[in-house]
């Protein structure tokens, strides 16, 4: 039984017992976000509208995110999303581009919250001995031991394998990887490695990108609530 059943809280309830007491404005973005548990998303989603939903997969969260760490990670993640801005960069987005993005603001958060109850939905979703899967989660033993290298990148052929180390090592470093930095080298190594989108398909990605998309325009002006909202609960996350 999952941590938020053991609570016997709602879905909502069990969201903000996650968070840290009185921290990150969350009683606001609660406010205004309908939380909404359904099977429809494979994992979470925020769905970017007049009136937002935050929405929930029950039985991921039972199987990934069954602690308060990793249930307050899955939604800082989505909450990433939207704040950088991934639902409005792109006409229609690539499984690529999401993967980028995930690798990056799994970066972020790693970095913000590097102990290992809140690392954990990562690593415990994807594993340090695939490509490229590794990228999306902190190498073994670190933060303690920062010079470590995943196991998988190991194994890349040698004209590629410096410069995603590289990648790897910047997105969970202190000054951490930009998407270009990310997106410059991922797609080129997936090609020259004959893995394509269709590669990509097997590995979950935290969040329901397509369900986000805004085809009208950018989130400010959509929902400036919920823009409002979310900034002013990143500024007060602990920034890396």
């Amino acid at each position: 039984m999952n941590f938020l059943h053991r609570q016997n809280n709602s879905l909502a309830e069990g969201i903000l017992d996650a968070f840290p007491s009185g921290s990150y404005a969350l009683s606001g973005l609660l406010r205004l976000l309908d939380i909404v548990g359904t099977d429809r998303v494979p994992t979470a989603a925020v769905e970017c509208r007049i009136q937002p939903r935050l929405l929930i997969n029950p039985k991921f969260v039972e199987e990934h995110a069954d602690t308060p760490e990793k249930l307050m990670m899955l939604v800082m993640h989505e909450l990433h999303h939207v704040l950088l801005g991934h639902t409005t960069l792109f006409p229609r987005v690539t499984k690529v581009q999401n993967f980028v993005f995930d690798a990056v603001i799994n970066g972020i958060l790693s970095r913000m919250f590097p102990r290992p109850e809140y690392t954990a939905i990562f690593t415990g979703i994807y594993s340090a001995e695939r490509f490229p899967e590794c990228l999306l989660r902190p190498p073994p033993d670190w933060p303690d031991n920062a010079e470590q290298i995943a196991p998988a990148l190991e194994a890349l052929p040698k004209q590629h394998r410096a410069r995603v180390q590289e990648v790897h090592a910047a997105l969970y470093s202190s000054a951490g990887a930009s998407y270009d930095e990310v997106y410059a080298v991922l797609p080129k190594i997936l090609v020259n490695l004959r893995l394509d989108d269709d590669f990509l398909t097997g590995i979950p990605l935290l969040g329901d990108h397509s369900e986000k998309a805004l085809p009208d325009g950018q989130l400010e002006n959509i929902s400036p609530m919920l823009f409002d909202i979310v900034r002013e609960l990143v500024e007060q996350w602990p920034q890396p």
